[in-house]
This record gives structure tokens, sequence and C-alpha cells, in this order.
């Protein structure tokens, strides 16, 4: 469950600044690829392989 609510607080802040204060690619890069991003390192972790 732990999991769960960090990665939906995770994304619902990352859309939530694209949205409710309308800054586009605040990461960055467009939306498809910051969220890739965080997947991987949400599914991996931080560390080098």
């Amino acid at each position: 469950m732990s999991a769960v609510m960090l990665a939906t607080r995770i994304f619902y802040n990352y859309f939530s600044v694209e949205i409710l204060f309308g800054v586009k690619d605040h990461f960055g890069k467009d939306t498809d690829a910051a969220v890739k991003e965080i997947s991987r390192i949400l599914r991996g972790g931080m560390l080098r392989e």
C-alpha cells in the first residue's frame, strides 16, 4: 500500500504543477519522457546498475 501511495503522490504532484499552474515540461523534458523516467525510478530505484 505504501508503494501505491508514493507513486500516486509523485504523479499527482507532477500533473498538479503542469495543470494547475500551467507549467509545461517542468522536468526539462516532455510529459511522456518524464513519466517514463519517473516510472523507471519507482520500479528500479535511483542507484546505478
